[in-house]
C-alpha cells in the first residue's frame, strides 16, 4: 500500500513529505512481515511425516485384511512408497516432500532363504490376506520362502516381493481383501 500526498502542498511540506516517506517504508515492511508469516504458517502446515504417525498406522494392522485401510492411512500421511525388509521388519517411508523415515527393527533377525519358493509364498501371502495369520508369522513365512523385503507404491497401489537377490518375485495390486 503506497499513500500519495495530493497536489495541494500545505504549509509544512517538508515534514509532511518525510512523515509520507516514513508511514510508507513502515508499510512496505509490514507487508513483508505478513507475507513471511503466510509463507511459513503454509509450510508448517504441510505435514512432516514422522515416525509416531507411522507407528500409530501400523499399529492397527492385526491380519493382512487390514492392509489396504493402512496404505490408505499412509497416503493420507503423504508417503509415496516403502520398504519393508524380512530380516528384522525395520522400513523406510519415503515422502513426496522428500523425506524419509526409517522405523527400528521389530524382531530378531529372521535367516532369509537363499532360493525363493514363489507358489508356497503365494499361498502364505493369499492366507494371511484373509486374516488367517498375524504379521510376525507371515513375516517368518516370508523369509522361510527367499522373500528378502518387499516395496509399495502408493500411487501405482502395487506391493513388489523381491529376493536376496534384488530379483522380483512377485508383484501384486493392492485391493481390498475384505
Amino acid at each position: 500500500m503506497v499513500i500519495r500526498q495530493s497536489s495541494a502542498k500545505p504549509k509544512n511540506t517538508e515534514s509532511l513529505e518525510l512523515s509520507l516517506n516514513t508511514l510508507n517504508k513502515i508499510l512496505s515492511q509490514i507487508g513483508s512481515l505478513i507475507d513471511y508469516f503466510i509463507t511459513e504458517q503454509f509450510k508448517q502446515s504441510k505435514k512432516m511425516l514422522t515416525l509416531k504417525q507411522i507407528e500409530e498406522a501400523h499399529n492397527k494392522v492385526q491380519t493382512g485384511a487390514d492392509f489396504p485401510a493402512y496404505i490408505h492411512e499412509l497416503q493420507m500421511l503423504g508417503v509415496k512408497y516403502y520398504e519393508t525388509y524380512v530380516s528384522d521388519g525395520h522400513a523406510v517411508y519415503f515422502s513426496g516432500e522428500g523425506n524419509q523415515v526409517t522405523t527400528p527393527a521389530i524382531y530378531s533377525t529372521l535367516e532369509i532363504a537363499d532360493t525363493s519358493n514363489t507358489d508356497q509364498f503365494k499361498i502364505e501371502l493369499t492366507a494371511h490376506q484373509q486374516g488367517k495369520s498375524d504379521y510376525p508369522t507371515f513375516c517368518q513365512d516370508a523369509a522361510k520362502y527367499g522373500i528378502d523385503k518387499w516395496v509399495v507404491m502408493i500411487d501405482k497401489m502395487t506391493c513388489t516381493y523381491y529376493d536376496k537377490n534384488g530379483e522380483e518375485v512377485l508383484v501384486e495390486s493392492i485391493t481390498d481383501h475384505t
